[in-house]
């Protein structure tokens, strides 16, 4: 089999940038309106200050989310399932798969909704958790593909 690459499921990136555009839009509206700054920083008034403060910030954070999501993926590859997430100091977990005990795989509301799901894998004496999978019953297949080959 090929080898494949699947990545987290990407609504809880888009979720967290979101978010980000609420709290930073609401902190720009609460800063211009009601905090006291001085009236000119480089030459710009404080309303164009702050707006370009939480336009840079929001720029640099959702650079940072997008980052976080392209490194947190699982890789299956020659009979061994990877987990590697993180940017700068990457956390790396192998699971040999022909080890595995059971596999199953569950979906709350918004999972069956957006098609995502958990991931549970045990293996002699111990269980991992996978979260955020997209399409878990087609990630178990893959998982017991690589494990009767």
């Amino acid at each position: 089999m090929p080898p494949t690459k699947i990545h987290t499921h990407p609504i809880f990136p888009f979720l967290q940038f979101l978010t980000l555009i609420f709290l930073s839009d609401f902190l720009t509206i609460f800063f211009t309106f009601f905090a006291d700054f001085s009236p000119n920083f480089f030459g710009f008034s404080r309303e164009m200050t702050i707006l370009i403060f939480f336009l840079a910030v929001k720029i640099f954070i959702s650079f940072w989310i997008f980052l976080k999501w392209i490194f947190d993926f699982y890789f299956i590859e020659n009979g061994v399932l990877i987990h590697r997430r993180g940017i700068f100091f990457p956390h790396i977990s192998e699971f040999i798969i022909r080890e595995i005990e059971n596999i199953s795989y569950s979906s709350g509301f918004f999972g069956k909704l957006f098609g995502f799901g958990r991931v549970s894998i045990r293996f002699a004496n111990e269980k991992f958790e996978f979260r955020r999978i997209p399409d878990p019953s087609h990630f178990v297949e893959l998982l017991h593909a690589h494990q009767q080959k």
